[in-house]
């Protein structure tokens, strides 16, 4: 797997450091929050390595249907 540090650097000219950043800190809470809700806290835990690659991941794949189609916003069932 490549180094996501190198090689998704283009993202940040595509989408702010800012809003990856929000996003990984949202899913990060997010899953958090599921495990503690249904008392699964105690067994497993979110690894942060994981969530960064996830969310780096979709914003590369977003980017790249941005400019596969040539728009500006995708709709919504594609964020999904």
């Amino acid at each position: 797997m490549p180094d996501s540090q190198n090689s998704y650097k283009y993202l940040l000219d595509v989408f702010t450091e800012k809003k990856i950043k929000e996003r990984m800190v949202l899913l990060f809470k997010s899953a958090e929050m599921f495990l503690e809700h249904r008392e699964l806290n105690l067994y497993i835990r979110v690894d942060e390595r994981i969530i960064k690659n996830v969310v780096i991941n979709y914003f590369a794949d977003i980017a790249r249907l941005k400019q596969f189609h040539n728009i500006d916003k995708v709709n919504l069932i594609k964020i999904t």
